[in-house]
């Protein structure tokens, strides 16, 4: 029983080592594998680090060119408020303008009647 047990033992610990051992092409193998995917996500980095480098380099063209547009608009807005206050002084001048017109309309009337006054008594006589 005694041999049987050792035997089972041998045999046990030889399957167990023999299994365990890999052979030095087969480890080659495997690590020849790991290096390609390691290539392939190093390339695929590489691919996504330059479209994050171009994607910020957009980003900053449309920064500027927002700032460009909001200058624009502050200088628009700003010939805008030029535009209503002569806009404003102008109707301010018709509307005065208005009024003396009317008030030398008033008067050349009053000047008519008198002059139809006057000429009418003038005939009159």
């Amino acid at each position: 029983m005694k041999k049987l047990l050792k035997a089972a033992a041998v045999f046990g610990v030889s399957a167990v080592v023999l299994s365990g051992c890999a052979t030095k092409s087969y480890v080659n193998e495997q690590i020849g594998k790991l290096q390609e995917q390691i290539s392939n996500l190093e390339g695929k980095v590489g691919t996504a680090q330059n479209q994050a480098s171009q994607a910020k380099y957009q980003a900053n063209m449309n920064a500027q060119k927002i700032q460009q547009l909001e200058k624009g608009d502050a200088d628009i807005k700003a010939r805008l408020q030029q535009v209503e206050g002569t806009a404003s002084a102008a109707y301010q001048k018709a509307t005065s303008n208005e009024q003396a017109i009317e008030d030398l309309n008033a008067a050349l009337q009053r000047q008519s009647q008198n002059i139809e006054r006057i000429l009418g008594k003038h005939y009159a006589k």
